[in-house]
């Protein structure tokens, strides 16, 4: 990515973002967010991009600078941790009795006193 923009690796919703972002650094704010950009084999990669704003001795906007972090696998966690969160959330909200909302559940171990 060195000596590219972050828009040749964005879809068109993110392209609008970038550019919303940009004029955020013109301003002289600073900031930190997350952005999904898009490999070559059209799968995301999550980034943490720290963004700053630079100027010269006059004060004029030069540029910005940004720091890129991967967060795909922590992405990714949050994704599976929020499908199990949902998961669990229909078993507890289901008609007791109804076995279709077991089937996402699988037991590792047990207490073979409880059973």
């Amino acid at each position: 990515m060195i000596d590219r923009f972050a828009w040749d690796f964005a879809d068109e919703e993110g392209k609008a973002i970038l550019k919303m972002n940009m004029e955020k650094r013109r301003q002289g704010i600073n900031e930190t967010y997350e952005f999904k950009l898009m490999c070559m084999d059209g799968s995301p990669l999550w980034v943490l991009i720290s963004a700053k704003s630079l100027f010269n001795k006059d004060g004029k906007f030069t540029g910005s600078l940004g720091m890129f972090t991967d967060i795909t696998k922590r992405k990714e966690a949050e994704e599976a941790l929020k499908k199990a969160h949902d998961n669990l959330e229909n078993f507890s909200t289901s008609p007791t009795g109804s076995e279709n909302h077991l089937s996402p559940l699988r037991f590792q171990t047990f207490n073979r006193k409880v059973f």
